[in-house]
């Protein structure tokens, strides 16, 4: 039997770890529903902003197990005044928020977590931080907290599409004040022709 040494297998389209899901712009713009993403009323909740990273209909289970955590890890986040910063859940936390809601340790944690990551909703890092005696590099304690690089991601995205959009209304502009003046400045033929006459 022949190996087919350093063939590298070929992946169809992108990683859903690192993918997210934009409904129909038709389905967020239904302003009539006043419950629906279009409404100016609607108050979101972590299952509206979940749908965009696993959505229901397509991934049920996932999608209840990540509005689950986010809403846990939210209400048990605390704030420090002394470091204005957020302390966050520990590993133990979250290993006994997996036990206690019966899931799976390997699916939460390589595909929830994973993707939750991914998508710049939650952040790790490591507090009480230490070199290592032995080898020289960083320990510590890891916590897990809410990340706003998902909002600063998608802030950018929005900021960029007004501006090119803004730019091609204002080449249309010029564009067309440019024809004008070219217009009113070019000789039309027909009334060169009866001059000539």
């Amino acid at each position: 039997m022949k190996k087919n040494l350093g063939r590298q297998i070929t992946h169809r389209g992108i990683e859903s770890s690192e993918s997210i899901y934009f409904p129909p712009v038709s389905r967020i713009e239904d302003t009539t529903n006043k419950t629906g993403w279009g409404s100016k009323d609607k108050i979101w909740t972590w299952e509206d902003l979940i749908e965009f990273i696993f959505p229901k209909n397509a991934s049920p289970k996932y999608n209840q197990m990540a509005v689950k955590f986010m809403t846990f890890l939210a209400d048990n986040i605390e704030f420090n005044t002394d470091s204005q910063k957020i302390i966050g859940i520990t590993g133990e936390q979250i290993s006994e928020f997996v036990k206690q809601n019966g899931y799976s340790s390997s699916t939460f944690y390589a595909y929830i977590l994973r993707k939750l990551h991914n998508c710049g909703l939650i952040e790790r890092r490591r507090e009480e931080r230490k070199r290592r005696s032995d080898s020289g590099s960083w320990c510590g304690k890891m916590v897990l907290t809410l990340s706003e690089q998902f909002l600063l991601h998608l802030n950018r995205i929005s900021e960029w599409n007004k501006r090119l959009l803004e730019t091609s209304k204002e080449h249309a502009k010029k564009k067309m004040a440019s024809d004008l003046a070219r217009m009113e400045v070019e000789p039309n033929p027909t009334e060169s022709n009866l001059d000539e006459e």
